[in-house]
């Protein structure tokens, strides 16, 4: 009988120590987090509150747009930028080894407009990603004293490039990444993707990205644009010719080597569809889960995504697990209110931001499906081309601090 309830009482304080564990953790975890929103929608500027005055002289802009089977979104998406408006521009369109007619459509877009250019890459080289070569070879022949590099899904307001440019201009900014308005693709799709546009947002620490002194950088695909003699510092895109995360590895290339960087919240200007539904979403992580996560090492990738699921989840848990108090629902209360107040600001539909837990589920489904399929196949299968571990590995370029 003692034996029987000293392991009762053992298994009662090891269940309490947990419960108080979850219950500090999601308290600490989510002041940090309605801080860090603070500190975000302070120090990242809304594209629509800037007032820079128009520069003496507009700045010519190359446009680089790498597309691999994007036929039924690029025309639509390049319509929308030749209709923006911008004085000085120029559109370089890559067809990077398409099959669906994204190559037909380019060609005709560029035989209606000038200011386009068709490039065709018909074979990729040894070395390089298809994404970062098709951007090489339309930087190669860029003529523009800024380049801007966007995805052919990508759609822009009238008025977007003058406003950047000009705040570019006045400021002396070298790179601008954009956050973009995502459009709404259905309740289940807004619900998954709008606490991992949160977590990707305050993970990455955007708001001390302006600050030259931090080494912190970030880099979008959506919307990145760079001037064209800093780019030249760091050897433009071949240090990142393997690079899976190459977007983050350019940001983070440019704020090493002393450019000026920025990042707007450029809700209602740019904006994309992104995906249109959760098959979509765990699909289109298949790529750069892995990379992004544990740059290609299982012990990373489980500490970091294990600690993303334990503090995204830790707050209704605490509620669930340790019964409601006056701490237990503080917290839930500051964890809704802090995921609310980023859904606005984001330009995100609130309801979605209501049920964050079921968004942290999918994104670690995603990222362990990632992990899984590459080491399984000894590397990624993107777009029809094999890229081996070995040398996405060698290829590592970003750096997490």
């Amino acid at each position: 009988m003692t034996a029987r309830r000293v392991g009762s009482g053992t298994r009662c304080e090891t269940t309490t120590a947990v419960l108080s564990f979850v219950v500090v953790a999601s308290a600490f975890y989510c002041t940090l987090c309605a801080i860090a929103a603070l500190m975000l929608r302070r120090g990242v500027p809304v594209l629509r509150t800037l007032d820079a005055p128009p520069p003496a002289r507009w700045p010519r802009v190359s446009v680089i747009i790498p597309a691999c089977n994007e036929a039924r979104t690029i025309e639509s998406a390049v319509r929308s930028r030749l209709a923006e408006g911008y004085p000085d521009a120029e559109y370089v369109l890559v067809d990077d080894r398409s099959t669906d007619g994204t190559g037909e459509i380019i060609d005709r877009l560029a035989c209606a407009d000038a200011r386009v250019v068709a490039l065709h890459v018909r074979e990729l080289p040894p070395g390089w990603l298809g994404k970062v070569h098709a951007m090489h070879a339309a930087l190669e022949r860029a003529t523009g004293e800024y380049v801007l590099f966007s995805d052919a899904d990508v759609h822009h307001e009238p008025g977007t490039l003058q406003r950047i440019v000009a705040h570019c201009e006045q400021h002396a900014i070298d790179h601008v990444t954009a956050f973009p308005t995502v459009w709404s693709s259905g309740f289940l799709v807004d619900a998954v993707m709008t606490p991992l546009l949160r977590i990707l947002l305050i993970g990455s620490r955007a708001w001390k990205v302006a600050d030259p002194r931090s080494r912190i950088s970030i880099g979008g695909g959506v919307f990145s644009l760079v001037r064209r003699s800093a780019l030249d510092r760091i050897g433009g895109l071949a240090p990142l010719a393997m690079e899976v995360v190459d977007d983050a590895g350019l940001g983070q290339l440019l704020k090493w080597s002393g450019a000026r960087a920025c990042v707007l919240n450029a809700r209602g200007f740019v904006s994309l569809p992104y995906y249109t539904s959760v098959r979509e979403v765990i699909a289109g992580m298949e790529k750069n889960a892995f990379a992004a996560i544990g740059r290609f090492d299982v012990a990373r990738f489980a500490l970091v995504l294990g600690a993303i699921c334990v503090l995204e989840l830790a707050a209704p848990l605490a509620v669930i697990l340790a019964g409601a108090s006056i701490v237990t629902c503080a917290t839930l209360v500051i964890a809704v209110a802090t995921q609310l107040a980023l859904a606005r600001w984001m330009d995100r539909p609130l309801a979605s931001a209501l049920f964050s837990p079921l968004g942290v589920v999918v994104f670690a489904f995603g990222a362990m499906r990632s992990m899984i399929l590459t080491l399984w196949r000894g590397g990624i299968d993107w777009r029809g081309t094999r890229y081996p571990l070995a040398a996405l590995r060698d290829g590592r370029r970003l750096v997490h601090i």
